[in-house]
């Protein structure tokens, strides 16, 4: 591994890590013309940073492993090919854009509880994407052949149903009717994140025996996060989405394995 890249990697990871730290979402009131002011300073949260949540926390484990192993790398590059550099990339990148979705509902639901400001983006989750596509892109350049290795039909359906999984705890999946509509979304439950997470590892697995194991977790916390929706919240849409892939990816992977066993 060339030293160059490991210094992208482990600069994504540490811009990563430095975004947490930093708001991504800003508040203002529509009515004075902008963010809060110094009269309004305690006010109320005046941003939402990326450790605000679930998917944050997440993020901050993969890309502290990622940082490790990146400076690994660097010290030892001979060592590189061991380090799983590109499934930490991945985890730590999806989790960083889950976090995005999941601090922005957050702030939508500050403004319906409040009904007197207004949530935008922020610096941190432009450093935050920024320090995820740089890693992206360097372990795709590191991992090449992992990423873009033949896979059979039934290899890219199962990746395909992975991907379906990964948009679908982005979905919402608790819905709480009053005062006003408010939806949660799935990824905010701790199950899903470590669904999540499983179905990346399952997409990246090199054996069938061990992508069925991992669907199989997969699918069991899955059904974990549908059940921890609990009243006064009902189920959404989401929730029967991330379901169904799930036990798809289960189907899949039995399937792909019964075929390997017929070859």
């Amino acid at each position: 591994m060339r030293r160059g890249l490991a210094v992208v990697l482990l600069t994504g990871a540490l811009a990563v890590l430095a975004s947490l730290y930093l708001p991504w979402q800003e508040a203002s009131f529509p009515g004075q013309g902008g963010v809060y002011g110094l009269g309004n300073l305690f006010a109320g949260n005046l941003t939402i940073d990326g450790w605000s949540s679930v998917a944050g926390e997440a993020a901050v484990l993969f890309a502290l492993l990622l940082v490790a192993l990146a400076a690994a790398a660097l010290i030892r590059p001979n060592l590189a090919g061991a380090l799983p550099l590109g499934l930490c990339t991945v985890l730590a990148a999806y989790f960083t854009l889950a976090d995005i979705a999941l601090i922005r509902s957050l702030a939508q639901q500050q403004e319906v509880a409040t009904r007197e400001v207004d949530f935008h983006s922020a610096y941190g989750a432009y450093l935050g994407v920024a320090g995820a596509l740089m890693g992206l892109l360097a372990a795709i350049a590191t991992r090449r052949g992992q990423f873009l290795r033949r896979r059979s039909a039934l290899q890219l359906a199962f990746l395909a149903l992975v991907v379906g999984l990964l948009i679908a705890v982005l979905l919402p999946w608790e819905l709480y009717p009053s005062p006003r509509r408010v939806t949660l979304l799935g990824i905010a439950h701790a199950p899903a994140v470590v669904a999540a997470a499983l179905a990346l590892c399952s997409a990246l697995a090199r054996r069938t025996e061990e992508r069925l194991v991992l669907a199989a977790a997969t699918a069991l916390f899955s059904g974990a996060a549908v059940s921890s929706v609990t009243y006064p919240g009902s189920h959404a849409y989401g929730v029967w989405v991330g379901l169904g892939v799930a036990l798809a990816m289960v189907a899949l992977a039995l399937r792909n394995g019964y075929s390997g066993l017929e070859a």
